[in-house]
C-alpha cells in the first residue's frame, strides 16, 4: 500500500480522480486496524479536503473556457542621440539633435476559444512626450484582432489591425514638415480547404490603406490589394507544400498627373508565383519558406522590375533557456516617401534569447535592410534606382520581479548608408521600460 510520502507518484485520471479515490479508500481500510487508527484518522481528514478541491478543480477545468489575458501598464523612458536621423555634424535648423522621451503605455492581449475556433484581440495605447522637440509629441495607437474557425471542410481565418503614430523620421528626408501622423489600416481573410491529409486548395485577400495627416504628405497616401491562390499537399509528418500565385495592385489616389494625358492615380501592379513550404519539426523547430518569381509594372515613366522573390521564417527552442528566430524576405513594397512609387526591399533579421533564470532574460537582435527606389523623383538630383542600406543591432535585458513589476533595458545602434548625399546617418537609442504585468 502507498505511504503518504509516495503520494506525488499517484496520477489523476480526470474521471473523479480514480487513483486518488483508491488511495483514500485504502486509508479508510487502514483505519480498521487498531495499531494504525490514529494515523488513519489524520489522513481521512486530509483526503476529504483534497478530494473536494480536486473535484472542484476538475469541474472548473471542464466548464471554463481556456482564456488568457495579458496586461501591462507602465512607461518607456528613451534617450536618442540622433532624433532626426541626420549625418554626423548636421542638425536641422531650430531642432535639437538628441532628446529624451517619456511614453506612458498600456498594452493588453486577450485570447479565448470561440466555438470550434479561437479569437484574439490586442492593443497598445501610448503617448510620446519629447523633452526638447515637443512639436513631435504624438500618440502611438495600435489595435488588432484575429479569428479562426472551421466552416464545413475549410479553415477560415480573418484579421484586422490599425496603427497610428508619428512617421519614422528616417524616412522624412525631403525638407518638408516633420510633423506627420501616419495611419495604417490592414484587413485580411483566408480560406484553406481539405483535411489535414491530402490536397488542400486555398485563397487569401489582404487590404492595406495608409494615410498621412500632413497636407504635403497626403500625396503619398496609398492603397494596396493583395490576391493569393494556392493548392498544396499536406501530411502531419511532412508539412504543407504548395504552389501559389499572387497579384498585388496598389495606387496613390492623391497624386496629380505627371503630364497631360497621363493618369492622375499612380498605379503599381506586381505579379508573382512560386513554391511555399510550412513544417513543424517537433516542439523545437518550426518554419516556413516561399520562393518564386515576380514582375512589377508601374505607370509610364516609372521603371518596372522583375526577378527573384522569397520570404521565410524559422523559429527554434533548444531548451527552456534558449530560443531564437530568423526571418528573411525580398519583394516589392509601396512607399510613403514623397516621389517614390515603389521599392525593391531585401531584409534579413534574427534574434536569440537566453533565460538566465526564471526572472531574467537576455536577448540579442540584428537586422539588415536594403531598398532600391523606383519613381520619377525621390530627392532632387537623385538618380532613379537609388536606395539605401540600413543595419541595426541591439540587446535587451528583461527582469520580471516577484510582485508583477517588470523592467527592461534595451540598446540599439543604427547605421544607414546611401548613395544620395546627406542621407547617411548613425544613431543610438537606449530605452528603459518599467511597469506592472498582470
Amino acid at each position: 500500500m502507498a505511504r503518504l510520502g509516495d503520494f506525488h507518484l499517484l496520477a489523476f485520471d480526470g474521471v473523479g480522480g480514480r487513483n486518488f479515490n483508491n488511495f483514500c479508500y485504502n486509508i479508510y481500510a487502514l483505519g480498521n486496524t487498531r495499531h494504525k487508527k490514529r494515523e488513519a484518522d489524520r489522513l481521512k481528514i486530509w483526503c476529504g479536503v483534497m478530494l473536494t478541491a480536486c473535484w472542484s478543480g476538475a469541474a472548473v477545468a471542464q466548464t471554463s473556457p481556456l482564456r488568457n489575458l495579458d496586461l501591462f501598464v507602465g512607461t518607456v523612458l528613451t534617450y536618442d542621440d540622433n532624433v532626426f536621423r541626420t549625418p554626423d555634424g548636421v542638425t536641422r535648423a531650430g531642432k535639437q539633435r538628441s532628446d529624451w522621451t517619456l511614453e506612458p503605455t498600456i498594452t493588453a492581449n486577450y485570447t479565448r476559444p470561440l466555438g470550434r475556433g479561437d479569437v484574439s484581440v490586442g492593443g497598445r495605447l501610448a503617448y510620446r512626450f519629447y523633452n526638447r522637440n515637443s512639436e513631435l509629441n504624438r500618440e502611438n495607437l495600435e489595435l488588432q484582432a484575429q479569428a479562426t474557425t472551421p466552416v464545413w471542410i475549410c479553415d477560415v481565418n480573418t484579421d484586422a489591425s490599425i496603427h497610428r503614430q508619428q512617421s519614422d523620421l528616417a524616412d522624412i528626408v525631403d525638407g518638408a514638415t516633420l510633423k506627420n501622423a501616419e495611419t495604417r489600416l490592414r484587413l485580411g481573410a483566408g480560406l484553406l480547404c481539405g483535411d489535414g491529409i491530402g490536397i488542400r486548395p486555398g485563397v487569401e485577400y489582404k487590404f492595406e490603406n495608409v494615410t498621412n495627416s500632413s497636407t504635403i504628405r497626403e500625396l503619398s497616401d496609398y492603397r494596396r490589394h493583395t490576391y493569393i491562390a494556392r493548392i498544396g499537399y499536406a501530411r502531419p509528418t511532412f508539412g504543407f507544400l504548395s504552389i501559389y500565385g499572387q497579384i498585388v495592385q496598389g495606387d496613390y489616389p492623391n497624386r496629380i498627373a505627371p503630364a497631360p494625358g497621363f493618369p492622375a492615380n499612380d498605379q503599381v501592379t506586381t505579379y508573382s508565383g512560386g513554391i511555399a513550404y510550412n513544417r513543424e519539426l517537433g516542439t523545437r523547430l518550426a518554419g516556413s519558406v516561399a520562393v518564386g518569381y515576380m514582375k512589377t509594372k508601374a505607370r509610364a515613366g516609372v521603371p518596372g522590375s522583375k526577378g527573384l522573390t522569397y520570404k521565410g521564417t524559422l523559429s527554434y527552442r533548444g531548451s527552456d533557456r534558449v530560443s531564437g528566430k530568423l526571418s528573411f524576405s525580398r519583394d516589392t513594397q509601396q512607399s510613403n516617401l514623397l516621389g517614390v512609387d515603389y521599392s525593391l526591399q531585401t531584409q534579413f533579421a534574427g534574434s536569440v534569447s537566453y533565460a538566465v533564470s526564471r526572472r531574467v532574460t537576455i536577448t540579442g537582435n540584428a537586422s539588415y535592410t536594403r531598398r532600391s527606389f523606383r519613381g520619377t523623383s525621390f530627392v532632387v538630383g537623385a538618380p532613379i534606382g537609388s536606395g539605401d542600406r540600413t543595419t541595426q543591432f541591439g540587446a535587451l535585458i528583461n527582469f520580471q520581479s516577484f510582485r508583477r513589476i517588470n523592467f527592461a533595458l534595451s540598446g540599439t545602434h543604427y547605421i544607414r548608408n546611401s548613395p544620395i548625399p546627406g542621407l547617411d546617418y548613425k544613431a543610438n537609442r537606449i530605452a528603459l521600460t518599467s511597469g506592472l504585468k498582470f
